[in-house]
């Protein structure tokens, strides 16, 4: 716990891009170094120093499922920052390459495959 404390003090605030290609050990790290608090029984149920963590990604991105990346950890981690008093979720949904036509089709398109178990949740593109 000394060692978290004092890491926690030196790197007051974490960005960790392409999130969606962490790990269920790299979360527990991450979850217990931006704690506010010494380390509960589940890093889970750490309450996060207010703006201690900033994670970037898509899991719809993720391709590192053979080294440990898990879409469900990612999830768990999305739900856990939402949950906090002081969390907050931001999802981009904007395209600017695309006409509208071609967003639509895309949206009518993947809907229906990210609704499958163990698949990203689906957000539709604007």
């Amino acid at each position: 716990d000394e060692v978290r404390q004092a890491i926690g003090q030196r790197y007051r605030y974490i960005l960790i891009d392409e999130f969606q290609d962490t790990d269920g050990i790299q979360n527990e790290i991450l979850f217990s170094i931006a704690a506010t608090q010494a380390r509960p029984g589940q890093w889970e149920k750490s309450e996060l120093r207010s703006g201690a963590l900033f994670l970037v990604g898509d899991p719809k991105q993720a391709i590192y499922r053979f080294r440990g990346a898990d879409i469900e950890a990612y999830e768990v981690c999305r739900q856990l920052i939402d949950g906090q008093d002081h969390g907050a979720v931001l999802e981009i949904t904007a395209n600017f390459r695309s006409l509208q036509p071609i967003i639509e089709h895309v949206n009518a398109c993947f809907e229906p495959v990210f609704a499958k178990p163990s698949q990203p949740r689906y957000v539709a593109l604007a």
